[in-house]
């Protein structure tokens, strides 16, 4: 069962203190940190740099089609190339 409501995944910016539904009109978690007003370093966007690597606390994530570099701890995510699967808190 998912648990997206209404407004879609509720994601959970920690550090920031701040918190923003998933919507289609983003395309990555980066995207939607910087339009909640959350100051996310990136550089490359498009998941070879690893500036954007952040932790995830609470949460699933896919990467989909993009030809990402991917950490290889299950709770880093590369948040340039990601979106949620489910409601997400992630260290940034």
């Amino acid at each position: 069962m998912s648990d997206q409501d209404k407004n879609g995944f509720k994601v959970e910016f920690k550090k920031s203190g701040l918190t923003a539904h998933w919507n289609l009109n983003v395309e990555t978690l980066l995207e939607l940190a910087e339009d909640a007003g959350v100051a996310a370093d990136s550089s490359c966007q498009s998941g070879t740099c690893h500036t954007c690597l952040v932790k995830v606390i609470e949460g699933t994530f896919d990467y989909g089609g993009n030809d990402v570099f991917a950490p290889e701890s299950d709770d880093e995510i590369l948040i340039c190339s990601a979106v949620p699967t489910s409601n997400m808190v992630i260290d940034v």
